[in-house]
């Protein structure tokens, strides 16, 4: 792939020929004259003709790159320019296009009713008249990063720098939030870019960041991060069950933090804590303090040695176990195995509502 996103012209001209290419031979798409004496003019307006001869019209607004800021404005001028059509027998459906659209945003675009697609093939344009409906799954993370950049959040620094991102509120400077989150300002900065070529974190020409797709963020830091690959594994059995160790546990909270399902919060359904998956700076120790005996298979607790000590910030308790913050336990679930993906997504819904029980002013 090209190593510059496309923009302008060129970004219309790709989104015209990738839409082409997803429709049968025998429909047709053509590009019109957007100018109708409304306001609210999209960036492009295209007709797309059935093989019957029904006819509708995609009305495109396009962005290089796309963030939060963006996509709300996008919103606004195809509402205003859908309000402004006359009643016809062809339907009108607004669509964002973009080079790459994240994940969150997709999400975001798809719950305003509507239609997305970016350059590397994430597609989803719904028209009710004549039937259309077009999806299709492209890249899960911006093939265009800056060339000196940032490349991967798989470093401990950077896992760091996405906790702090995600657990404070903005607005925030670089050095105020690398003081509050413990990291690095160089570090933060580095990762603030990464994330803000992506779309997930927005920046005012001062260098304050002024928005956060938080859920976004954690996403994209869930395709290089996973918590049975990122941190060293040790297995274990405790013969009178998890019950004992949580009780042992619940006397003594000195070195350990809980994740994976027994850290949920109240409120969310999940199934019943068969196994403990634990973090450790001292794993072999705590093993021994709980009388746990080392496995290879059958294991009902799983010791983990953390790829960072951000694992133990901002650390809170639930039924007297100490257990991660929400934003590591929703990175943990979404990576972990089984069931618990579907429960991280269960996870972040609840984050969307209880933003004031986890997020904090740094």
């Amino acid at each position: 792939m090209e190593s510059k996103a496309p923009a302008g012209s060129e970004l219309l001209a790709r989104t015209h020929e990738l839409l082409d290419s997803l429709l049968p031979s025998e429909w047709r798409l053509r590009q019109e004259d957007a100018d109708d004496g409304t306001t609210d003019q999209p960036d492009m307006v295209l007709e797309l003709e059935a093989p019957d001869g029904g006819l509708c019209r995609l009305a495109i607004e396009a962005k290089s790159p796309l963030n939060a800021t963006d996509a709300q404005r996008s919103e606004l001028r195809l509402r205003g320019f859908l309000a402004g059509q006359p009643m016809r027998d062809r339907s009108v459906a607004g669509v964002i296009a973009a080079p790459y659209i994240n994940p969150s945003r997709r999400q975001w675009i798809a719950d305003h009713d509507l239609g997305f697609i970016d350059i590397t093939g994430n597609v989803r344009i719904n028209v009710r008249k004549p039937s259309v409906l077009i999806i299709q799954q492209g890249a899960d993370r911006n093939p265009w990063p800056s060339p000196h950049g940032l490349r991967s959040l798989k470093g401990r620094a950077s896992g760091s720098a996405v906790r702090a991102l995600v657990d404070f509120i903005p607005p925030f400077g670089v050095r105020q939030l690398a003081s509050a989150g413990g990291v690095s300002a160089p570090t933060l900065s580095r990762v603030i870019d990464l994330l803000g070529e992506d779309g997930l974190v927005e920046t005012d020409d001062g260098g304050t960041v002024r928005h956060v797709d938080w859920q976004g963020v954690l996403q994209r830091w869930a395709l290089d991060y996973s918590v049975l690959e990122s941190n060293r594994v040790s297995w274990y059995l405790d013969p009178r069950g998890v019950q004992h160790a949580v009780e042992t546990l619940r006397t003594d909270s000195d070195g350990y933090a809980a994740t994976g399902l027994a850290a949920v919060p109240a409120g969310i359904a999940a199934p019943p804590t068969k196994s403990l998956m634990m973090y450790s700076d001292r794993p072999a120790k705590l093993a021994d303090r709980l009388q746990l005996r080392p496995v290879e298979a059958g294991a009902n607790v799983a010791l983990l040695d953390p790829h960072s000590d951000v694992v133990f910030s901002r650390t809170r308790t639930k039924d007297e176990l100490v257990v991660v913050a929400i934003s590591q336990l929703a990175a943990d679930l979404l990576t972990g195995p089984g069931r618990d993906p579907s429960v991280g997504e269960d996870l972040l819904a609840w984050m969307a509502n209880n933003e004031d029980q986890w997020r904090a002013r740094p």
